[in-house]
């Protein structure tokens, strides 16, 4: 049985582990969990889980302007967790806060606190789905086609696109005219959008070269709790299990 690594333990209030747990138990794959790059040995792939607190922006070079719950020791672990993985060239998923990891430890930037972070972020009281534009070409086309209706529990986006890195997913805000969209997905296929906006954000990426790729939406939270309209949870896993 192929072990997949976890980069987390402890308390696990919001799911993020345990829906990730779920989906690759359902797959055949066995769940591992730690903070330890040691603990990659043997494994055949890498979750990097959604979660709090924010990557510390000096990793970016920016000073705190948004950030919250910043601790840098969970940021040294987790860098070096993916540092190893990317070392052995381990596929990885990053989820949420690990899609920013990953762009971050790539040599991208995040935006602090989106100005439209109402429409993102997580509520106590209620589940928030938002569509999102796939990008032909990319893995996100192939599993779900055009478009994806997906959640959505985060204050802070890409920014800047790590260089090895192509766009696969962008939400867009109302306010851009159905031509700017038309634009922006025709420069994320042609590999020239580079860059998020509070109201163009970047949902999914992934690696030009290496098995890695990362999305900001939580596909593992929709294992166990399924939201009528939302796309397949699934199917992302599998994609990533076909990776190992």
């Amino acid at each position: 049985m192929k072990r997949v690594l976890i980069a987390g333990t402890g308390p696990d209030p919001h799911h993020v582990f345990s829906g990730c747990v779920l989906a690759l138990g359902a797959l055949g794959l066995e769940a591992v969990q730690s903070m330890e790059a040691e603990a990659l040995e043997g494994c055949s792939g890498l979750i990097l889980p959604g979660g709090v607190p924010d990557v510390d922006p000096a990793r970016y070079g920016e000073p705190l302007a948004g950030s919250l719950e910043v601790t840098p020791e969970l940021d040294r672990k987790q860098f070096a967790l993916l540092e190893r993985a990317v070392e052995q060239n381990l596929p990885v998923l990053g989820i949420c806060r690990g899609c920013q990891v990953v762009n971050v430890y790539f040599g991208g930037s995040l935006i602090q606190d989106l100005e439209t972070g109402e429409i993102h972020r997580f509520h106590q009281d209620r589940e928030v789905v938002h569509d999102t534009a796939c990008i032909p070409g990319t893995f996100a086309y192939d599993l779900y086609g055009a478009h994806a209706h997906v959640n959505t529990k985060h204050h802070q986006a890409l920014r800047r696109l790590a260089p090895e890195f192509g766009v696969a997913q962008l939400w867009f805000d109302g306010s851009i005219p159905r031509e700017t969209q038309t634009e922006l997905i025709a420069q994320a296929q042609a590999g020239t959008l580079t860059e998020g906006t509070h109201r163009c954000i970047l949902e999914g990426i992934c690696h030009r070269t290496r098995p890695i790729l990362a999305l900001q939406w939580h596909p593992e939270l929709l294992v166990d709790k399924p939201l009528e309209g939302t796309v397949d949870p699934m199917a992302v896993f599998r994609y990533f299990a076909s990776l190992l």
